[in-house]
């Protein structure tokens, strides 16, 4: 009986360690930030992008932020310093990449940003983007035919593609929300951040 139950504790030990190694071993997943209103910093690190990098490490990703300058983020309570400029990316080595909102609508979009998720679709990788980044993505001109999601105010702004309101959606291996933490706020809508991740997560696996 003793030999019995220690060769299930063993099994089972095997197996939740197989379980661990496979959730640890998903690939890398590029976040690209640019910071818009200064007022609104602390909140959308907290519920944007800590909301996200969450998600995807918890799913075995290992997440890489990058910016143009790689400085330091400052809000008044919070900061981020970037894990890399956006320069050194060479994004044969990501899974998929995700583009937060934080409240940036109104900021120029850095060409950088531009070529990389042109080359992310030219690969193949899935994207996901939330509100004023869903600009970026039209400036790559990889929404054409396809349906988006945005705040509706900046839906003229985005070139190509069909705007499909502000919720989450999703159209092929493009993923768009048009209310992050801010916009949900403001129009007493559910955050887009959780789902936009959820699915992003379900096309790199």
């Amino acid at each position: 009986m003793k030999e019995k139950v220690s060769k299930l504790v063993v099994l089972g030990c095997a197996f939740l360690l197989a379980s661990v190694l496979s959730a640890e071993g998903q690939g890398k997943v590029l976040m690209l930030l640019r910071v818009g209103d200064p007022g609104l910093i602390d909140v959308m690190l907290a519920k944007e992008v800590t909301v996200m990098k969450s998600a995807l490490s918890a799913s075995g990703f290992t997440v890489v932020i990058a910016t143009t300058t790689g400085d330091e983020i400052k809000g008044s309570r919070t900061s981020l310093r970037p894990d890399a400029k956006v320069a050194s990316i060479r994004l044969a080595d990501y899974k998929g990449l995700i583009v937060p909102c934080m409240a940036a609508g109104g900021t120029p979009v850095p060409s950088e940003f531009v070529a990389l998720v042109k080359q992310a679709a030219a690969l193949g990788k899935p994207i996901a983007a939330q509100n004023s980044a869903v600009e970026i993505l039209g400036q790559a001109g990889v929404l054409k035919g396809r349906r988006f999601a945005i705040e509706q105010d900046l839906s003229a702004i985005v070139a190509g593609g069909t705007f499909a309101g502000i919720g989450v959606v999703q159209d092929g291996k493009i993923v768009t929300s048009g209310t992050c933490p801010f916009m949900a706020q403001e129009l007493g809508k559910p955050d887009g951040t959780g789902e936009l991740t959820r699915k992003l997560i379900a096309l790199m696996r």
